[in-house]
């Protein structure tokens, strides 16, 4: 049960079960079909000459990869909220975690792009 205002907001046990697993099939899904263009995008990305082009395209993948990340944790943060289910809690800090692990910096960096003599400033 969950309470705003003074209104009482009750959401049936089926309808929370149907929920919860439609939506971590849904996520899941969605986190390998992701997964696979990210993949593509990054063999595109490393296979391109032109620094500057290849700095541009990064820079879009890792804001991608990001906004995906803060997106499904807010999403499955706010479903917790809705719901109380423990489980989406779990998800949402795994999607914290995650999203901490793809920040960008100079070590990932150098490797994902392939190129050991970039200097950051």
């Amino acid at each position: 049960m969950l309470e705003y205002s003074g209104v009482q907001l009750r959401l049936s046990t089926i309808v929370v079960n149907k929920l919860k697993w439609g939506f971590i099939g849904l996520a899941f899904l969605l986190s390998i079909v992701l997964s696979n263009l990210q993949k593509r995008k990054m063999v595109r990305v490393q296979q391109m000459e032109d620094f500057e082009a290849k700095a541009d395209e990064y820079y879009l993948l890792q804001r991608q990869r990001l906004l995906a990340n803060l997106v499904t944790g807010s999403v499955t943060g706010l479903l917790y909220i809705l719901t109380s289910r423990g489980v989406f809690l779990g998800l949402s800090l795994f999607y914290l975690i995650i999203l901490g692990m793809f920040y960008p910096n100079p070590k990932n960096i150098r490797r994902e792009l392939q190129q050991e003599d970039i200097d950051f400033i």
